[in-house]
């Protein structure tokens, strides 16, 4: 996925990219214009423009936050407490979007008292503002507000958490522009992309999440940060517990320091060093530009062309096609993997430069040949083994033992990578106008 840089990007941050990457908004070669340049953009400049966005969106809220709590009576000394303790000069952390349960917006309260010590030892202040809205049929994403709200207004952190109320797109806009960091620890695998973290990189903030959605593939560890470690467990209470530790730990010896460590001239010279990768890196790839271009050149333009094949002489090919994959399920099911035998691999472990050879003898009852591919499937195999990698490797046809009926496939696999693997073979049905290989839903493993 993407967002729309131009309708996220401040006009002052827009602006600094038009005068120092040439950057044209309107090219439909925009993801490939002028960000690799970004390094040009002088600290002094970037800086400014950064913290004057943080200005407005500090003012913003402290205009917003008293509205609010005047309709709601409270008084008027808490009030002032509350809106004079908003600092453009903090290090502003933002977290806003849907409350559902998955998002765990409380899971930085998780330990309250050892985040009150972070907050209150940093070098410099420290603030967080949450925003968002809950289904109205989500009564436990209405709780999880609920519990917010009553955090930000907790004696010990009523200076430092602040929570944004009757959230919509121009709060959200005002959020991504100012603040210094984007907040996201979804449970993990449960996050499908996740954009509001793409709205911010574009106005120069950085991003601290859990390695899921879109940040798992987008984080390199010179533009932003992860924590979690991408560990799962199956106990909820466990992976909380084990995530804000991480969280907590991130914040506190890597984003803390980074923020208030200034140099010479008075700049934080690793954040903006880490803001500009961030810019660099992910604005060309993480926009609705690259993404529309790729959906056309991967997703439509192929299957235009399929169709207009598949629809020649009357539909053809289509008839063919249909035919075929009416008959193939009872086909398929007479051909089985006979037996295999594999050689270099032993127990689970491979280092690097490692390869292991399979063997394996095939029989195809009713099938073609070339209706068939063999494959040798590797996973590395993670915690608790759970794979998180894979490759195929298609396996050849090497010798026929005519009177087993009995076509012997082999393939050889060598690894570039240390670690802990698990294979299998596997047969699949192919045709050359199937659109993937997937879509008889037929496979046989070994």
């Amino acid at each position: 996925n993407g967002v729309h840089m131009q309708s996220w990007v401040a006009p002052e941050m827009k602006e600094c990219y038009e005068r120092y990457l040439g950057v044209d908004w309107l090219s439909r070669d925009f993801e490939t214009l002028g960000w690799e340049r970004v390094g040009e953009i002088p600290d002094k400049v970037l800086w400014k423009v950064h913290g004057d966005l943080k200005k407005k969106m500090v003012d913003f809220l402290k205009s917003d936050i008293t509205a609010n709590c005047e309709r709601q009576g409270i008084h008027r000394s808490m009030i002032r407490r509350k809106v004079d303790s908003l600092d453009p000069d903090a290090l502003t952390i933002g977290f806003a979007r849907r409350f559902a349960a998955y998002k765990r917006a409380l899971m930085i309260f998780e330990d309250s008292d050892r985040l009150l010590r972070i907050l209150d030892n940093a070098p410099g202040p420290v603030q967080i503002i949450f925003g968002g809205k809950a289904h109205p049929s989500d009564e436990a994403g209405k709780a999880l507000l609920k519990q917010l709200y009553d955090y930000s207004w907790d004696e010990r952190f009523i200076d430092k958490i602040f929570f944004i109320e009757n959230y919509n797109l121009g709060t959200a806009q005002r959020l991504v522009q100012g603040v210094d960091l984007w907040l996201n620890n979804p449970l993990r695998l449960h996050e499908a992309s996740g954009t509001s973290g793409m709205k911010v990189v574009v106005n120069g903030g950085l991003n601290l999440s859990i390695l899921d959605g879109w940040w798992d593939e987008a984080c390199s560890g010179d533009n932003g940060w992860s924590f979690g470690d991408g560990m799962e467990y199956s106990n909820i209470d466990t992976q909380n517990t084990a995530d804000s530790d991480s969280f907590y730990d991130v914040l506190e010896a890597s984003v803390i320091p980074a923020y208030f460590e200034k140099n010479g001239d008075g700049f934080p010279e690793r954040w903006l060093a880490m803001m500009k990768e961030s810019i660099r890196s992910l604005v060309p790839r993480f926009n609705t530009h690259r993404m529309l271009r790729q959906y056309y050149e991967e997703m439509y333009l192929p299957a235009a062309r399929r169709a207009e094949l598949l629809e020649a002489k009357g539909y053809e090919k289509a008839r063919a096609l249909a035919e075929w994959k009416q008959k193939i399920p009872l086909r398929f099911s007479r051909d089985h993997i006979r037996w295999y035998k594999v050689r270099g691999f032993t127990g689970d472990r491979l280092n690097v430069g490692d390869s292991f050879h399979v063997e394996a003898g095939v029989y195809l009852g009713k099938l073609a040949e070339d209706e068939v591919r063999v494959e040798l499937v590797i996973m590395e195999s993670g915690e608790k083994a759970v794979s998180t990698w894979q490759e195929a490797v298609t396996m050849n046809k090497t010798a026929v033992d005519e009177s087993e009926e009995t076509i012997i496939y082999s393939g050889e696999y060598r690894t570039d990578k240390a670690g802990t693997f698990v294979y299998g073979i596997r047969i699949i049905p192919v045709h050359p106008d199937l659109f993937c290989y997937q879509e008889p839903g037929l496979v046989h493993w070994a």
